[in-house]
């Protein structure tokens, strides 16, 4: 099924979807520059074969120690497939491959073990998609190939989900299904928006109540193929992940009106067939890391603070079998892939120019899976 996202193939594949994870590294200071709090980093992995979440604490060396219980079921069924914290590391949600998709909330303990909240699960979500928080960490945005719509929800001081709003997404003239599978967040928290399979991206003003308006009616912004992940930087541009064509896009974004203009696409992997999955940056915006799943690579740049422009900054770096999501922890130092094909994870140090050492690999004891993994700081 060349041409359309793993998720897709996945589901067909294996029996089971996959999911992706937001994990901007927006709002942390890079440590090769500056002192951090005396806190520790945890990492959490999604494996959809075990039903479980793996969680690890992030060694000084930047290696995955595994926290006892080594791993948690997850409340949300099989699975899990999407999985995140919130941006102050205090709650973890996952959603499973079931229909309709349950969403189950986690609180994050001072050791880094994670723990059903009281109210351990509530419908929503999707279990193929991932869904991300605002900067400030007052709502959840949610896209839904399933509902062909993107949803709001709050969040309480508790780690709990409300459902605010659903509005229906990707539509244009031609069509009503147009697939919304990512969604980003402008650095001010004030516009949304959502990557469309049927290749453009929908945009939206977010109120301080959490409803969403299209900033022009069915306003739909060209993008090229397969739009799979959008991310926006530290610095404030917007990535689009095309992974049909084997590129990202960037697109610079108007501060008042959230306008989108496109600033260039750049190859990642060795061309089309690369497929890349997932775009992260360092926690300074100044290096960015793209997957590619059928290169087994990692793609590695440096970024223009001006125009956003990606440069290569060496060659890809081998990774294991059909990687999907790449995460930089908040210092900086360390950068984690998941790679769904083997069962493992490939562990990365960070030099000060920004390239990638390999680190060891994980192994998670699993035939294939993961696809996802998410950050914490406590």
């Amino acid at each position: 099924m060349q041409g359309y996202p793993f998720l897709a193939r996945a589901a067909t594949s294996f029996g089971l979807g996959a999911a992706l994870l937001f994990t901007s590294g927006c709002g942390f200071s890079n440590s090769k520059n500056s002192t951090l709090p005396a806190t520790q980093t945890y990492a959490y992995v999604g494996v959809g074969e075990s039903g479980t979440v793996n969680q690890f604490q992030v060694a000084s060396d930047g290696t995955l120690t595994p926290l006892s219980p080594a791993t948690v079921p997850s409340t949300a069924g099989r699975g899990p497939g999407w999985i995140v914290t919130d941006p102050s590391g205090k709650y973890l949600f996952t959603v499973g491959y079931v229909s309709p998709p349950v969403i189950s909330q986690f609180v994050v303990g001072f050791n880094g073990t994670i723990t059903p909240n009281s109210s351990a699960t509530l419908n929503g979500g999707d279990g193929s998609y991932p869904f991300i928080f605002t900067p400030n960490g007052q709502f959840a945005i949610i896209p839904g190939v399933q509902s062909e719509a993107v949803s709001t929800y709050s969040l309480s001081s508790s780690g709990t989900l409300t459902l605010v709003d659903t509005v229906a997404s990707c539509e244009t003239q031609f069509s009503s299904a147009g697939n919304p599978v990512s969604a980003a967040v402008d650095p001010s928290g004030q516009f949304v928006y959502v990557g469309c399979l049927d290749n453009a991206i929908s945009e939206y003003s977010i109120s301080a109540n959490g409803t969403l308006t299209a900033l022009v009616p069915n306003d739909y912004v060209p993008s090229a193929d397969l739009p799979l992940n959008l991310v926006v930087s530290p610095k404030g541009f917007l990535y689009v992940v095309n992974n049909g064509v084997g590129t990202v896009t960037a697109f610079s974004i108007d501060e008042s009106t959230g306008a989108l203009a496109n600033t260039g696409s750049f190859p990642t992997g060795t061309g089309a067939q690369s497929e890349p999955e997932w775009i992260a940056f360092d926690p300074t915006g100044a290096y960015a890391y793209v997957t590619n799943l059928w290169d087994d690579s990692v793609s590695q740049f440096t970024v223009n603070a001006s125009t956003g422009a990606l440069t290569m900054n060496g060659p890809d770096v081998p990774t294991g079998q059909w990687p999907i999501q790449v995460v930089v922890d908040p210092s900086g130092k360390f950068a984690f892939v998941t790679n769904s094909g083997d069962g493992t994870v490939s562990q990365f140090t960070i030099t000060n120019t920004g390239a990638l050492n390999p680190n060891g690999t994980l192994s998670l004891g699993v035939t294939y899976g993961p696809v996802a993994i998410a950050i914490a700081r406590q």
